[in-house]
């Protein structure tokens, strides 16, 4: 059995990294090396390790106007055409996933924070999604609210609806993928050029 080892290394600043009041910038800065090491099988294959809590990039928003955004995926699984939208609200994701005025869209949510309410029944427009997908920048696998039935992904599996994001929000991490999907830049487009098919 081989061992795959990976390095990371991180710039602190020590003097203001765990002080509840910083005190300004310094240049006394330390290096900190954390090293990770993996059994693997004989086809390089990670042994014992749990799923990780985020994907990759898996899925891909793919305008009329020829440009691909990389993303990660949630909610169903799946292929689907559709007007692209934005919608401008602070709060209320769950009003517009059942919105009917949203049928057969694709709904890109320009607030950067999504799923942090979780889901409940008392909020729904009408009983069933009429959207066709959810384009968001982060996607919050932790809830919040007392009211909170599901998160935003199981609801949107059990009724077939895709997502997108491209970061995934914990309380401690927020992951990146190089290219993702940028939602402002997609809503400048859709401002300028209007709503496009994707």
């Amino acid at each position: 059995m081989s061992i795959k080892a990976m390095d990371f290394s991180l710039r602190i600043n020590p003097s203001i990294c765990f002080t509840q009041n910083p005190p300004k910038p310094s240049s006394k800065l330390r290096f900190l090396t954390v090293r990770c090491s993996l059994p693997l099988t004989s086809d390089d294959a990670a042994t014992g390790l749990a799923e990780r809590p985020w994907k990759v990039a898996d899925a891909r928003l793919v305008l009329e106007d020829g440009s691909i955004w990389k993303a990660k995926s949630f909610g169903a699984s799946g292929t689907q055409v559709g007007e692209v939208v934005f919608n401008t609200s602070l709060t209320g994701y769950q009003e517009i996933l059942t919105d009917p005025s949203y049928a057969g869209q694709f709904v890109l949510m320009t607030n950067p924070h999504i799923g942090n309410t979780g889901v409940n029944f008392d909020d729904e427009e009408s009983r069933q999604c009429f959207l066709a997908g959810l384009v968001i920048r982060s996607l919050s696998i932790t809830t919040s609210n007392w009211r909170c039935a599901e998160t935003l992904g199981d609801y949107l599996a059990e009724r077939n609806i895709m997502g997108i994001f491209s970061n995934l929000l914990t309380l401690m991490l927020s992951c990146n993928v190089p290219d993702d999907v940028d939602t402002r830049a997609i809503t400048r487009r859709l401002r300028q050029d209007g709503s496009l098919i994707g």
